[in-house]
């Protein structure tokens, strides 16, 4: 993929052929050799907020030549809305208003473990929990391309979350 800046940002557009050399593991030269179109992975804890906040983000991806994957906590209904458009669905168990530190740290390892496993060029955390911890996933499963976009808030600062600054 080619880096561009705009504004500060790093801008991400696929190169002129239509795949670039997949990162698998393994030593068999046949892997080195695969080819494979760019992938970017969607980290959040909310999939219908995805869908209504974050859709055209990951719909234009698609159009300019780039595999596009969810990661979230399964719900049967966005998930069929979510493949309707052709983007797959990594189910990943986060909540959105634990504060169990063994839940949060298995959060974060599985995210890690999907990181690792699909080797993404591109990871977009959405929400304050999936930023932290994809921040962290990234760093630690090599993935250059990061964005980091906190909507609202969040929780903690709602009179349902017990924030006093509502």
């Amino acid at each position: 993929m080619d880096r561009r800046t705009r504004g500060g940002a790093m801008m991400f557009s696929p190169r002129s052929e239509a795949t670039t050399p997949c990162r698998l593991r393994g030593s068999g030269s046949e892997a080195m050799k695969a080819m494979r179109q760019p992938l970017a992975i969607f980290a959040i804890n909310d999939l219908p907020f995805m869908l209504s906040h974050r859709l055209a983000v990951a719909t234009a991806l698609q159009s300019a030549g780039v595999r596009v994957m969810v990661a979230a906590p399964p719900d049967v209904h966005s998930q069929q809305q979510l493949a309707s458009t052709g983007i797959s669905f990594v189910p990943w168990g986060i909540s959105r208003r634990g504060m169990q530190p063994w839940a949060e740290l298995g959060a974060l390892a599985a995210l890690a473990n999907i990181y690792r496993r699909w080797r993404p060029d591109l990871v977009h955390h959405v929400t304050p929990k999936p930023v932290l911890y994809g921040s962290i996933a990234a760093a630690l499963t090599g993935v250059d391309g990061v964005v980091n976009a906190i909507s609202g808030l969040g929780f903690a600062y709602t009179e349902e979350g017990g924030g006093s600054m509502a």
